[in-house]
C-alpha cells in the first residue's frame, strides 16, 4: 500500500546540532529554506565531478516526473535515502542515485516511462551492461547514472531464500552464500514478517544478488505503509523515503551512519560482484559534510 500522509521522524539530535552550528556559521537561520543562502555547491564531491551531480539531480527529477505521470511508487533506497537524511542530499562520498520501485505490477509501466525520458539512456537488467537492476544514465554525462531496483513482498523466511537459492546462470547458489545472505532477516522477530526486499529485474530470474550485496536494505512489516514523497534530495523536493526511514538508514548502515562515512567506488558497476569484500574503511564526518550537495 502507499499512501499520502507522511510519518513523523527525527534526525538523531546530535546531527540536527551539527547542521545548526554550520548553518551558524555561514550566516543562514535555521529553517531548512534558508539553506539556500549557504555556497552552492556544498562540501567536495569525492567520485563526482560538479556537473556529473547537477546531470544526476536533473535526471533524477526526470525519472521522479516519469514515475509519477505513470502512477509508479517508488523510493529512494541505500546511500542516497541515508543522504536525504543526512545531507538531505546526494552524499559526497557517493557515485549514483538508486531508488527501487515498490511491487512487480508496477515494473512494466515504470520501464516504459523510463525509456520515454527524454535525454535519457535506459538499459534494462540483463542486458549489455550485463547488471540485475535497471539503469538510467544522463545523455549529456556518462558517469551520472540512477539505478533502478524492485522491492517485493517476501511471505517468510523460506521464500527469501529462496530468491538467493539460484545464480543468475540458472546453476544452484552455494548454502552457505544463501545463508550468508539471510542470516540478518533470520534473526528478526516474526511481526517483522512479511518484508519487503529486493526482487528479480533480470529477465534471466533471481535477485540474489542485491540480497547479498545490501542484506539488510528490507522494509518490515510493522514499519508500512509506503509513502509518497515528502523529502527534499539536493535542489529536488518532494522525493519518497522507504517507511520508518531512520529505523531503515540505521538497520542497513549500522549505528554510526550519521558521524562516519566511507567510499566504495563504481559500488554497482559492472564486474562487482557479490564474494566477499573488504571491510571498510570508516572516517568521522566534518561538520562541513551535513551541508546539501548541490
Amino acid at each position: 500500500r502507499v499512501v499520502a500522509a507522511r510519518p513523523p521522524w527525527r534526525r538523531p539530535r546530535d546531527v540536527e546540532e551539527r547542521r545548526a552550528t554550520l548553518r551558524r556559521r555561514r550566516g543562514c537561520r535555521a529553517s531548512s529554506s534558508e539553506m539556500a543562502r549557504a555556497p552552492p555547491r556544498g562540501p567536495a564531491t569525492v567520485l563526482l565531478k560538479d556537473k556529473e551531480v547537477d546531470a544526476i539531480y536533473e535526471l533524477v527529477g526526470w525519472v521522479r516526473d516519469a514515475f509519477a505521470s505513470a502512477r509508479v511508487p517508488f523510493v529512494l533506497t541505500g546511500g542516497s535515502a541515508l543522504g536525504a537524511l543526512r545531507s538531505e542530499s546526494i552524499l559526497f562520498c557517493d557515485d549514483d542515485v538508486d531508488l527501487a520501485i515498490v511491487g512487480r505490477g508496477h515494473v512494466d509501466a515504470a520501464r516504459a516511462a523510463l525509456r520515454a525520458v527524454d535525454g535519457a539512456t535506459h538499459a534494462p537488467a540483463g542486458g549489455r551492461s550485463g547488471l540485475p537492476w535497471d539503469r538510467v544514465r544522463h545523455e549529456k554525462a556518462s558517469r551520472a547514472w540512477v539505478d533502478v531496483f524492485l522491492l517485493v513482498e517476501y511471505g517468510s523466511l523460506e521464500d527469501l531464500r529462496a530468491a538467493v537459492a539460484t545464480k543468475r546462470n540458472g546453476a544452484p547458489q552455494d548454502p552457505r552464500i544463501v545463508a550468508d545472505a539471510t542470516a540478518f532477516c533470520a534473526a528478526l522477530p516474526e511481526d517483522a514478517w512479511p518484508l519487503w526486499h529486493f526482487g528479480e529485474l533480470d529477465a534471466r530470474g533471481g535477485p540474489g544478488l542485491a540480497i547479498q550485496r545490501w542484506p539488510r536494505e528490507c522494509v518490515l512489516q510493522r514499519e508500512l505503509p509506503f509513502i509518497k514523497g515528502g523529502h527534499r534530495f539536493g535542489p529536488l523536493d518532494d522525493l519518497p523515503l522507504p517507511p520508518s526511514p531512520l529505523a531503515y538508514v540505521l538497520r542497513a548502515f549500522g549505528a554510526d551512519a550519521f558521524s562516519v562515512y566511507y567510499v566504495e567506488p563504481e559500488a554497482h558497476a559492472r564486474g562487482a560482484g557479490a564474494g566477499p569484500r573488504p571491510p571498510p574503511v570508516k572516517t568521522p564526518l566534518e561538520d562541513d559534510h551535513y551541508a546539501p550537495v548541490m
